[in-house]
C-alpha cells in the first residue's frame, strides 16, 4: 500500500460497504456480529478494494478462492485453506480473482467486557493471524 494512497476508516461494515457501493441486504445492523459467503457481495471478478480500516474484528475462511490481502503493508496470497484474522487499526485492502466460498466472519465489542481494554490492549500492533491449512486436513480430526 501506497503511502500517497487516501485511506477510509469505517466503524460498521454496513458503512463500509455503503461507501464501495457494495450490496448492504446481508448485513444486519442492530448486531455486533455476520457472516456471510464474499462472493454474495462481488459477483464481479476481478474485485480490488480500497484500502481502508475497520474498527471491528474479522476473520476470513477461504474453502474455494484465490486473491492477494495485504495489510499494513505486508502482502499475503489467499487459496484454498487460508484463514485470517485482523483486530481493529489495521490498514488493509484485499484483491479477488476466484471466489466461490470465502466467508467473512465480523464481530465487534461496542460495550466493554470485563478486563477487555487491558486484555485488548496486548493486541493492538501486529495482530494479524495468516494461516493456510491444506484441503485434506480441514476435517481430519486424527
Amino acid at each position: 500500500m501506497k503511502k500517497d494512497i487516501e485511506r477510509h476508516v469505517f466503524n460498521s461494515l454496513k458503512e463500509q460497504y455503503l461507501f464501495q457501493d457494495l450490496p448492504t441486504d446481508l448485513i444486519d445492523d442492530q448486531t455486533d456480529f455476520t457472516i456471510h459467503n464474499i462472493r454474495d457481495i462481488h459477483p464481479v471478478l476481478p474485485y480490488t478494494s480500497i484500502v481502508y480500516r475497520v474498527n471491528f474484528f474479522s476473520f476470513v475462511f477461504v474453502k474455494s478462492g484465490t486473491g492477494r490481502y495485504t495489510t499494513d503493508e505486508q502482502i499475503y496470497t489467499t487459496q484454498p485453506g487460508t484463514i485470517y484474522f485482523t483486530n481493529p487499526g489495521h490498514f488493509k485492502s484485499f484483491e479477488w480473482q476466484e471466489l466461490d466460498e470465502v466467508y467473512l466472519k465480523l464481530f465487534s465489542i461496542k460495550k466493554p467486557l470485563p478486563y477487555s481494554r487491558r486484555f485488548l490492549s496486548d493486541f493492538r500492533m501486529g495482530c494479524i493471524l495468516l494461516l493456510s491449512v491444506p484441503e485434506e486436513r480441514w476435517f481430519n480430526t486424527q
